[in-house]
């Protein structure tokens, strides 16, 4: 399937380890908390291990600019 994307996305790739201990309305907030992806990255997995951290935790983030 397609995805739009518009300048200034966050693309955001990650594991299970992720998105099942973490609530969408928690990722949200995080990634509006951050402007930069590698300190991003890093809060997202140390809250993911905080809430539990049961699994391996991977994420990637890309920010897209420009013309998409």
């Amino acid at each position: 399937s397609e995805l739009d994307l518009e300048p200034n996305d966050v693309l955001m790739i990650c594991s299970d380890g992720l998105w099942d201990m973490l609530p969408d309305v928690e990722i949200a907030r995080l990634l509006l908390a951050y402007q930069d992806l590698e300190t991003l990255a890093a809060a997202m997995i140390e809250a993911a291990n905080a809430a539990g951290g049961e699994d391996n935790i991977s994420v990637a983030l890309a920010h897209i600019g420009g013309d998409v």
